[in-house]
């Protein structure tokens, strides 16, 4: 079974090199991107499973990047899992913009792995859980 390739969206260079580090060794295939225009580019020549998108990122924030994802046809059913340590408010509108799941920061990655295991069932794909 092929791993499934994860789009991680997070101008933090340590927490995007320490999600990155967490998702590969659960089997994750991960693309990085520093902000929403990266990502961008990196979608047009990929196909990643899920998208992880921090909300505050510099050039085009996640709150951008999921509004225009989701307009979209390719895209309209890619799993959005957009994260922040600001309000409630940025986390409700992510979701009204179209993520599929939210989280605080800071955020253990156990809880994001977790939840990217829940999508992955829910879509039916499977991927490989290492320790």
């Amino acid at each position: 079974m092929q791993n499934q390739k994860v789009l991680l969206v997070e101008d933090n260079n340590d927490i995007r090199e320490l999600y990155a580090y967490v998702l590969a060794r659960a089997g994750f295939d991960v693309l990085e991107a520093p902000d929403g225009e990266v990502a961008l580019k990196i979608l047009d020549e990929n196909e990643p499973d899920m998208l992880i998108t921090d909300i505050q990122t510099p050039h085009l924030d996640g709150i951008s990047l999921i509004h225009y994802l989701r307009q979209e046809e390719r895209w309209e059913d890619l799993p959005i899992v957009a994260i922040s340590s600001y309000g409630e408010e940025q986390l409700a509108e992510a979701t009204i913009q179209g993520a599929t799941r939210t989280l605080r920061k800071p955020l253990e990655p156990n809880r994001l792995l977790a939840t990217l295991f829940s999508l992955t069932k829910r879509s039916g794909k499977g991927i490989k859980q290492t320790q």
